[in-house]
């Protein structure tokens, strides 16, 4: 994501833009993080990814 943003809009902007991200949007809506192990160090949990929880009230059925 930083590679991206900097490569289009320039560093400052892409560390401002990626703050705003994970700062402010991610936690309004929810967020969680993947996490796993790498099989050389089993004890170690490594972050994957992160994801936005978008709520979702359930649709009706009619």
């Amino acid at each position: 994501m930083y590679w991206r943003f900097e490569r289009k809009h320039g560093e400052e902007e892409a560390v401002r833009r990626i703050q705003n991200i994970f700062g402010n949007e991610y936690p309004e809506k929810g967020m969680a993080f993947a996490l796993g192990t790498h099989s050389r160090y089993p004890a170690s949990w490594l972050l994957i990814g992160v994801l936005r929880l978008d709520r979702i009230s359930q649709l009706s059925l009619f």
